[in-house]
């Protein structure tokens, strides 16, 4: 209820088990997902073992540091304007927010873009746990806050979790939560750790 969201997770597969299962929930074999060209190689692992095609979006590229940056408003209306046809639907998308170096994206513009479009959207946040609790305080706004269909968080990365915690928050409008239940069966452990489980408790 604090945070807005229908149900959340705790994971002991690090970020990359929940994104995996997040990802395998939006998206049914045979089906397209949207990917931004920084996604994390869990995503890219989901796909293959998902038959789900990854259609990767361009994101800015810094030649002076040698880094991709975020997403952009204006680039992803490029990206989307002709619609994507990759000969299957398109069943959802993922963002990276903040992205692997550090760089925030205009994570509430892009948000709106895509469900618009009709595409529920995650959000690899794993580097950005903390924005969760800086909402209103002049800093780079939460997935979470900005109305995203499923964020994951990684506890030990700008949290003090232990190594392998993550939580998978999930709002259940456009992302059904028998599909993330499902998921999550398929690709979690049924003896999940519980020091791992008590530092997520503890954690958040």
């Amino acid at each position: 209820d604090l945070l807005g969201v229908d149900h959340c997770w705790f994971g002991v597969n690090g970020a990359t088990g929940l994104l995996q299962a997040g990802l395998l929930a939006m998206a049914q074999p045979g089906d397209a997902v949207l990917l931004p060209r920084n996604a994390h190689r869990s995503l890219i692992a989901a796909c293959e073992l998902g038959g789900v095609m990854p259609v990767f979006l361009p994101v800015p590229f810094f030649a002076d540091r040698g880094h991709a940056g975020a997403m952009t408003v204006a680039g992803l209306r490029k990206s989307l304007d002709p619609w994507p046809d990759p000969g299957r639907p398109i069943a959802g998308a993922v963002l990276v927010h903040p992205t692997y170096h550090g760089y925030t994206a205009e994570i509430a513009g892009l948000i709106e873009l895509l469900h618009s479009k009709g595409l529920p959207v995650m959000v690899d946040e794993a580097h950005g746990t903390h924005l969760v609790f800086a909402t209103g305080k002049d800093r780079p706004l939460s997935a979470l806050a900005a109305g995203a269909d499923l964020v994951v968080h990684s506890l030990h990365k700008s949290a003090p979790g232990l190594a392998q915690t993550a939580v998978l928050w999930h709002r259940a409008q456009r992302v059904d939560h028998q599909e993330v239940q499902r998921s999550l069966a398929r690709l979690q452990t049924t003896s999940p750790n519980s020091l791992l489980l008590a530092s997520c408790d503890t954690t958040l």
